[in-house]
This record gives structure tokens, C-alpha cells and sequence, in this order.
């Protein structure tokens, strides 16, 4: 493969030939870690190879590079909240929109259960958006959404004040996307719209 990056340390390293060969001159003699990467089609090919270098010698190496494992998924989260702070005998009540962008890694050694929030302040109402996804056995994540709605600017001053709604969770499967809406109307109101992709990790 072309246009490779190989690197064997921060001062060494080179790009692949359009024949795919390299080469690195000066390697030090003894074991070393070759690491080697390209992104191709959006997705970032890799490996790591060792090598034992003899002195005044050349050796050659095959790196075969890989594409990342299905077992990491990463979820793109986008969409906006809406809050509104409704004031008693107001002519208008204050709101504010914003936008949501995240995203969220998971795979089955280290994170298998992870929970994303998302904030949308307005005057004396906080809306907060939760989101917590769990990774299957297949790949798909199971998400389940809360949406609260604090009656103050500062949810940590005063916790259990709040309105809330909740959606069934649902299943987004390996390259899926799906959408979601909720919102609450209780004291000030809060809604959400969010997408949710479920992607290979390619980092």
C-alpha cells in the first residue's frame, strides 16, 4: 500500500513507496516496534510489527496492515434542546436553543456501560438530556433516554427539583442510525431531539 506512515520513533520514521516497500536507515541494533498506519476510504488502517535489527545488516519486514475491530464502536450523538424558563405574567417567556454533538466509545474490555449528558441553560432553567448506552453482544447498543428539567440556574444547588420524561429504550445496530424526541412540561419545559449512529471505532 502507498502513502503508509512507518514510524520506528519520533526522529525515524518514513512513507511507503507506490509499490509499497520502505525503508529506514539507522535503526539501532536490537528489538524494535515498527508502527504503521493509513487512512483509507475514512477509515484508519494499522499495525505494529517487531523487528530485531543486527549491526551492518539489513533485514526486511512485511507489515500487514488492519482494519480496526468491529468490537469498538463508537456512537456519534447530534441533534438540539429547547429550553423554556416560564416566568409568572410575562408577555414573553425566555428560551434558548442549542445544539448537541458527542460522541460516545464502547467496547466489551473496558467500557461496555457509559452515560453522556447534555446541558441547555436557560435564565432560571436547566435542561438536562441523559443518555446511557449499553454495548451488546452483537455489536448494537442499547440506549435508554431521560430528559430533566431543573427549575433553577444551578441543578447542584438544589437536586431533587426537577421535571422529567422518559423514552423505551431502543436498539441501534452496528452501522444504524436512529432518532429520537422528548420533552417535559411541567414548572419550565425542556425538549430534545438527537440522532444516534453506531459506528466501528476507527481510532
Amino acid at each position: 500500500m502507498a502513502g503508509a506512515n512507518v514510524q520506528l520513533s519520533v526522529s525515524q520514521f518514513t512513507a511507503s513507496q507506490p509499490d509499497g516497500t520502505f525503508e529506514l536507515a539507522g535503526a539501532p541494533a536490537g528489538e524494535v516496534l515498527l508502527d504503521a498506519q493509513k487512512v483509507q476510504d475514512e477509515m484508519l488502517l494499522s499495525a505494529q510489527v517487531k523487528a530485531d535489527v543486527v549491526g551492518n545488516e539489513t533485514i526486511h519486514v512485511d507489515i500487514d496492515l488492519q482494519a480496526p475491530s468491529h468490537l469498538f464502536r463508537r456512537l456519534r450523538i447530534e441533534g438540539w434542546m429547547n429550553t423554556i424558563d416560564y416566568e409568572f405574567a410575562a408577555a414573553a417567556h425566555p428560551h434558548e436553543v442549542s445544539s448537541i454533538e458527542g460522541i460516545v466509545d464502547l467496547d466489551p474490555g473496558t467500557a461496555t456501560h457509559r452515560v453522556k449528558t447534555f446541558d441547555n441553560a436557560c435564565d432560571d432553567a436547566v435542561g438536562r438530556l441523559y443518555l446511557t448506552c449499553d454495548l451488546q453482544s452483537d455489536d448494537s447498543v442499547r440506549v435508554a433516554a431521560k430528559l430533566r428539567c431543573y427549575n433553577t440556574d444551578d441543578p447542584e444547588d438544589d437536586p431533587d427539583d426537577y421535571s422529567q420524561a422518559e423514552i423505551d429504550a431502543f436498539v441501534v445496530k452496528a452501522g444504524e442510525t436512529k432518532s429520537r424526541w422528548l420533552y417535559t412540561d411541567d414548572d419550565n419545559y425542556a425538549e430534545a431531539h438527537f440522532s444516534i449512529t453506531n459506528h466501528t471505532n476507527q481510532s
